[in-house]
């Protein structure tokens, strides 16, 4: 007991002690000064921003949303309006953002939010619809990033009418996607030369190139390995197709009725006809996806 009373006084004498010496050292009392001011600032300060987040005047009267991309979209703006309605969470001021976009981005046809706050009661959401320019191995939609999208296949067709255009049929390993939607464009651009558009292209399992264009048209390119890479094989084709047509003439044949092309020569190609009329899945009036948003983003 003794020992508690003693060690109490002791204390509370080195407590007195500290107080009188922070009391005389006008540096470590300016310093106190210095945090209690402060930390009152801070406390004022939180009041401040509290007061003006949650004031009336603040109150989100509109949630302005804007689709762009295509004049016929294919985003619900009622379905996101109503995702739009289960995140608001106070003021212009104080809504999470954050949590309104994430919901949004869930949809499959959004690419990008860009949002803002407008003052002094409206917020403005931009959506960027994800444009689809191919069907990938019959399983996936892609987007013009080349990426696989959500969108379920079995909406393609729909997804070529809001489009107005249609949506080539590439194929390939998936470790080679980039490469093809590259090459796909790269082979619709020397087939327009010849009045032709692409409509599937495909790399095998043994990593050869085919080809099929409106018309009924089928090329074969075999592999990159050979001699004269493909781009320079298919553009010594389209640059005989003008002689080739004439003399397909005068033996009476048209040219539209070349419905097979090898072009797995270096130097060469051999062609097949028929007297059938060659059939293509596309319109030729129309415009592959690919090209349409391609032009879209130069102009």
């Amino acid at each position: 007991m003794l020992r508690s009373k003693r060690g109490f006084t002791m204390h509370t004498k080195y407590l007195k002690e500290l107080i009188l010496h922070v009391w005389n050292t006008p540096r470590v009392l300016n310093l106190f000064s210095l945090i209690i001011g402060s930390l009152i600032f801070l406390y004022v300060l939180f009041l401040c921003y509290s007061w003006i987040i949650s004031h009336s005047h603040f109150n989100l009267k509109n949630v302005v949303l804007e689709v762009v991309n295509n004049d016929n979209p294919n985003i619900d703006t009622q379905e996101i309006q109503q995702v739009i309605n289960t995140t608001l969470n106070g003021t212009t001021l104080s809504t999470d953002l954050k949590i309104m976009v994430e919901p949004i981005l869930d949809n499959p046809w959004v690419e990008q939010v860009v949002i803002r706050r407008v003052w002094p009661n409206t917020i403005v959401l931009r959506l960027h619809e994800r444009r689809i320019i191919a069907l990938w191995n019959n399983k996936y939609l892609i987007s013009e990033f080349g990426e696989l999208t959500d969108i379920p296949v079995s909406d393609y067709e729909k997804v070529e009418k809001k489009l107005g255009c249609y949506l080539m049929r590439i194929e390939g390993p998936k470790d080679f996607l980039s490469k093809i939607v590259s090459r796909a464009e790269e082979t619709n651009n020397l087939l327009a030369n010849i009045n032709k558009k692409l409509l599937h292209l495909r790399l095998t399992e043994q990593f050869s190139w085919e080809a099929q264009t409106t018309g009924g048209m089928t090329f074969r390119f075999g592999g990159d390995d050979l001699q004269g890479p493909m781009y320079y094989r298919l553009k010594n084709f389209t640059n005989s197709y003008s002689s080739l047509a004439n003399k397909l003439t005068e033996k009476g044949i048209r040219s539209h009725e070349i419905n097979y092309v090898d072009l797995r020569y270096a130097k060469g190609f051999a062609i097949k006809t028929t007297n059938k009329k060659n059939k293509s899945m596309a319109d030729d009036s129309s415009k592959p996806c690919l090209m349409k948003f391609k032009e879209l983003a130069l102009g």
